[in-house]
């Protein structure tokens, strides 16, 4: 009998190992393959971005962009979602960046921000004079950008997520941390239904702003990866119905959107804290 346990046991451990084995295997050969890079929009952007005077751009694991007129003293980070290309987020950046904030995108370990949750505070230490820090994130990026506000919320001034929301678990709710959620909406700015059943995970002082028409992709601007806008794996997960989501703006419009939204929100809140 002791014999047949003992290989019961030694067959699970080794079953339990390869499935581990498997499923890393596939994270990384979807981190390497599945990478998206800028699309077309971005693409223009970047091309023209250095004879724009009044930013600065740095290339490199970190996409960085300050503006030129003044000091910042206030910055922003982007926790990118997942796959997604850094600079693919070049146009709402140089929005914020041009107002007078830096922004800084950081590439996460295999396109995954769930490999360094914690990136805010290699930033942090970066940029010393940066006296208010503003984290958001998109898709995965937004989940992980609650995850670390969940655990480090004396250090920022506040979190927003970007058509995102915070993982289970995460205890938000009764946060103080100014936070703000821009999702896309319907163009009669319904919600999407999975907003409906995370509603409980957001802080309670959450703003919520709608964009009527947008989808879930033009937050960026990405070619390749892995998302798809027909949410069907999402609604799957939640038990509910797979949805469609096709943008009736355009990506600039979008992009306008999200940036007045972060802008308005960013000296309404540094108001209350300075």
């Amino acid at each position: 009998m002791k014999v047949i346990v003992k290989r019961t046991v030694w067959t699970v451990v080794i079953a339990s190992l390869a499935i581990a084995l498997v499923s890393i295997s596939v994270m990384v050969w979807l981190g390497i393959t599945k990478q998206s890079v800028p699309g077309p929009e971005a693409m223009r952007a970047l091309e023209t971005i250095d004879s724009n005077n009044a930013v600065e751009v740095e290339y490199g694991d970190w996409f960085v962009i300050r503006p030129t007129a003044v000091a910042p003293t206030a910055g922003l980070i982007i926790y990118p979602g997942a796959h997604s290309a850094v600079r693919g987020y070049v146009n709402v950046m140089t929005k914020i960046s041009e107002a007078g904030y830096l922004v800084v995108t950081p590439k996460m370990p295999l396109g995954y921000a769930f490999l360094a949750p914690d990136r805010a505070d290699d930033v942090f230490e970066a940029y010393p004079n940066i006296q208010h820090w503003f984290l958001a994130g998109h898709s995965l990026g937004g989940a992980m950008a609650g995850r670390y506000a969940a655990a480090n919320g004396d250090k920022l001034a506040g979190l927003a997520f970007w058509d995102a929301y915070p993982p289970e678990g995460s205890n938000l709710l009764e946060t103080e941390i100014p936070t703000l959620l821009i999702h896309r909406a319907t163009p009669e700015g319904g919600l999407p239904q999975i907003y409906n059943v995370k509603r409980p995970f957001y802080p309670k002082t959450t703003e919520w702003v709608p964009i009527p028409g947008g989808n879930h992709g033009q937050f960026g601007d990405n070619v390749g990866g892995m998302y798809q806008e027909f949410d069907s794996l999402a609604a799957t997960a939640e038990g509910l119905e797979p949805e469609d989501w096709e943008a009736t703006i355009s990506r600039a419009e979008q992009h306008a959107i999200i940036a007045d939204a972060m802008l308005d929100w960013f000296e309404r809140t540094l108001d209350t804290q300075d």
